[in-house]
């Protein structure tokens, strides 16, 4: 059965009119993006594999549209993460009223739009930097990257109680060491299992990806997702789906030089190879912090591109805007 959030339930039906940023062939592609501030759908059917391979399924409606966020050129929100309901959204900025030179911020969404955001509070933030906060699927728990003042980054972990979120505390080992740097930790859906990159001596390129699972002592020893994840390149900030058999993370396009956004599932005898989410997605600037929703359907990405004006292409800020992409049969081979 599809849930959908109240905010994207009105983000999809509203009439607002399309609104094309650019049109253009840039590296021999070409690129059309579609950014609105609220939903237009594009029928994917018949003839459409050759244009985005890795969707199988004839039908899916994707709908994309730019977050709706009024504070968006004040924050500069980054890294977003929505609860299940649709309700809580958390994200860094380096808004001047921060604690420290990045916080995490949490905005509500009430009457139909989301609210002005406000600090999650020194439970979370310090003098030092958090970033990268991902908030599980029911919104009581949340885990976050905390760095600076002769700390490497590292996953903190922080529950919501008694109307506040409770001072946070390391993961610690087996899953984060001092020595080590641990990057883009995520929950999975159910809570049970915890996603994060880590530099560690032993992973295969770089930053690989390891899970973790939650049993009655703590976190459990991690393990590494193997070389189909983690032998392309650095895998930070993967975006897990919610079965937890489809995975998005943002590598650098030797093309074009960019960070594009490829996918991967999981079969019998471990991930298929990652395939390029093409121009639908992906734009001629640089895609980042992916983020898939507990529904299933929704992705949440940060790109810099901003489009042409005149011909020429307009500034990057350091994020970019947070644009949204709904797939009515979901994101995963399998849906319920």
């Amino acid at each position: 059965m599809l849930r959908i959030s109240k905010f994207l339930q009105e983000a999809l039906v509203s009439k607002d009119s399309l609104k094309i940023r650019y049109l253009d062939m840039m590296r021999g592609r070409l690129y059309l993006s579609v950014l609105v501030l609220v939903g237009a759908a594009i029928m994917i059917g018949s003839g459409s594999e050759s244009e985005i391979p890795w969707i199988e399924n004839e039908g899916d409606k994707l709908t994309t549209f730019k977050l709706p966020l009024s504070f968006a050129e004040e924050f500069g929100p980054a890294c977003v993460s929505i609860t299940e309901s649709g309700q809580m959204m958390a994200f860094q900025s380096d808004h001047p009223e921060s604690i420290g030179s990045h916080d995490i911020w949490l905005s509500h969404y009430r009457n139909g739009r989301w609210q002005r955001p406000v600090n999650a509070g020194p439970g979370i933030n310090t003098t030092a930097s958090e970033y990268d906060g991902k908030l599980s699927a029911d919104g009581k728990e949340m885990l976050f990257i905390r760095s600076g003042e002769g700390m490497r980054p590292s996953i903190f972990h922080s529950t919501y109680r008694d109307g506040e979120w409770a001072e946070a505390t390391h993961v610690g080992p087996p899953v984060s060491y001092k020595e080590h740097t641990e990057l883009g930790a995520v929950l999975s859906r159910d809570g049970q299992r915890l996603y994060f990159s880590s530099n560690r001596e032993e992973g295969y390129n770089g930053f690989d990806l390891y899970y973790s699972e939650r049993t009655e002592q703590g976190w459990g020893e991690p393990v590494n997702m193997g070389p189909e994840i983690n032998q392309k390149g650095d895998v930070v900030d993967a975006a897990i789906s919610r079965n937890e058999d489809a995975m998005i993370v943002a590598f650098r396009n030797e093309e074009t030089e960019r960070m594009d956004l490829y996918i991967t599932y999981k079969e019998e005898d471990g991930w298929s190879p990652y395939h390029n989410m093409g121009p639908r997605f992906n734009t001629p600037g640089n895609e980042a912090c992916p983020w898939l929703g507990y529904d299933g359907h929704l992705l949440l990405v940060n790109s810099t591109w901003e489009g042409l004006l005149n011909g020429e292409e307009l500034t990057e800020s350091r994020w970019g805007a947070v644009h949204a992409f709904h797939l009515t049969k979901g994101f995963e081979m399998t849906h319920e």
